[in-house]
């Protein structure tokens, strides 16, 4: 809404986020799959079938037209912007080329600090290994705990044991790869603040909300 978004156009832009990432990540997570189980045969293929899964539900709404919605007020609003943005992106083919581009470099960069943060306890970790855990890691990735403590990091020490590591030694390593995280986050935020309220229109705010 500081940019001058309706809150209803903010949850079509979610929503859209939400199901291409799901998109991408369940697609390199398929052809990745083939790779890994290759290299480490005792992969179960309840992860292939899981991205297979999530691949379905991330290209659902890009593929078909999804119904109208009948509700009324501010949540039948919300749901028809959502049906509306989809639609809107299904036709820019290139638009959806480059966001899964980008979202295919943000997976690219969160290997890379998974083997920063390896190499920094001593281990070493390779590149497809640690992008394999990262895309496994976000398609398993729900938010069931505030900021998913624990789960990530159950999840990431089941992946890397899969490639011969310990998972007690994983998890300790996802812990600090957490605190990394949550340091970085303490220290920008208050930047991220500043710039936020230093466009805020307060007075279209109160207009949309009421």
């Amino acid at each position: 809404s500081a940019k001058g978004l309706r809150y209803s156009q903010n949850a079509s832009v979610f929503a859209a986020h939400n199901f291409l990432s799901f998109f991408v990540t369940a697609l390199t997570g398929m052809v990745l799959f083939f790779f890994f189980k290759g290299r480490y045969p005792d992969t179960p293929w309840f992860i292939f079938l899981w991205s297979l899964a999530m691949f379905a539900v991330g290209i659902l709404p890009l593929v078909i037209r999804l119904p109208s919605v009948g509700l009324k007020g501010r949540v039948g609003e919300v749901v028809r912007s959502a049906i509306d943005g989809f639609q809107r992106i299904r036709y820019h083919g290139r638009t959806l080329s480059l966001i899964s581009l980008f979202y295919l470099l943000q997976l690219v960069v969160r290997a890379l600090l998974f083997q920063f943060c390896f190499a920094a306890t001593g281990l070493g970790l390779s590149f497809f290994d640690a992008f394999s855990v990262v895309v496994y890691m976000s398609l398993f990735d729900f938010s069931l705990t505030p900021g998913n403590v624990g789960i990530q990091e159950g999840l990431g020490g089941y992946f890397l044991m899969l490639t011969g590591y310990d998972f007690g030694m994983s998890v300790v390593v996802l812990a600090f790869l957490r605190a990394v995280h949550f340091g970085l986050t303490f220290l920008l935020t208050p930047l991220v603040l500043f710039l936020l309220f230093k466009t805020f229109n307060w007075r279209r705010i109160a207009v949309q909300t009421s």
